[in-house]
């Protein structure tokens, strides 16, 4: 995998919890500074998530909000962003949001596989709510 999908400056420990939307728009705006996604995306990704509601929290404190648009996505990317403190996303606590932007279906498809295995080992949740980097490392 290429090693700019998840740069440090786009993995951010914030210091202060903030709502929901505002955390994923934080991490949008990283994404679009780096030329991964247009404008727009934020504003499709929160309507998305809003209509489709918490099934994006795929293990306890984390949740993947995700949007898959050859409009929209330049090239697959990521921005984690791990909150202090959990924050209410749509009834679910989450502490930690990694955003993932793709292209393509095929690119969505295995960057949803890896992760969802990944964190199917208790320590890799552990680790990535506490901002390992080398936790960071396995999810692409």
């Amino acid at each position: 995998m290429k090693s700019n999908l998840l740069p440090e400056h786009r993995v951010c420990l914030l210091k202060s919890p903030a709502d929901w939307k505002e955390i994923v728009r934080q991490g949008c705006r990283l994404l679009e500074k780096d030329g991964v996604t247009a404008a727009g995306f934020c504003q499709e990704l929160i309507w998305q998530t809003e209509r489709l509601g918490p099934y994006m929290v795929l293990a306890d404190g984390f949740a993947l909000p995700h949007l898959m648009s050859a409009e929209l996505v330049h090239e697959a990317g990521f921005a984690l962003m791990i909150s202090p403190q959990p924050v209410d996303f749509l009834g679910e606590p989450v502490r930690a949001f990694l955003l993932m932007a793709t292209p393509d279906a095929s690119a969505h498809v295995n960057f949803l596989a890896k992760i969802a295995d990944t964190l199917s080992e208790p320590q890799n949740l552990a680790g990535l709510l506490r901002g390992n980097r080398q936790v960071i490392e396995m999810l692409y």
